[in-house]
């Protein structure tokens, strides 16, 4: 009788966890959704998403500082696949950075994307997306 019992609340509960994930699946499709069931464990390593889009699903992640705020660089390595300095990033970024605030500070890339980290010595300290920077006041192309 236990383990009958014990047999149909363990089937319950699978089918509810696979009725879960096929419900979410179904309505967050796409994997640069940051509610996709495969960016959600990606950010968990859990899965092996493409590093190229989760970078665009970061975007839309309102948790996204977590994936960089307080990692070294080998975790960030681990996570992306690699990092760029901003000395070898696009003319347009490099630009960005050297006339942003923290030009004076150690700052990586995520791979070749706008998202660049800041670091306070061997750990990140700030995630930012270097977007419009590029832009004057009057959204016209500065420097």
């Amino acid at each position: 009788m236990k383990k009958s019992l014990a047999r149909r609340i363990v089937i319950m509960l699978s089918s509810a966890a696979i009725l879960t994930a096929a419900a979410w699946t179904s309505v967050h499709r796409s994997g640069e959704d940051p509610r996709s069931l495969k960016y959600v464990l990606w950010k968990h390593h859990l899965y092996k998403l493409d590093p190229d889009t989760a970078i665009h699903a970061m975007i839309l992640d309102t948790d996204r500082d977590r994936l960089a705020v307080g990692k070294t660089k080998a975790e960030l390595l681990d996570q992306f696949g690699f990092l760029m300095p901003a000395a070898d990033a696009s003319p347009i970024l490099r630009d960005c950075y050297e006339s942003s605030p923290w030009n004076e500070k150690s700052v990586l890339f995520i791979r070749t994307s706008a998202w660049m980290v800041v670091f306070e010595g061997d750990r990140g300290s700030e995630l930012v997306l270097m977007k419009d920077c590029w832009l004057g006041p009057d959204g016209a192309p500065g420097k």
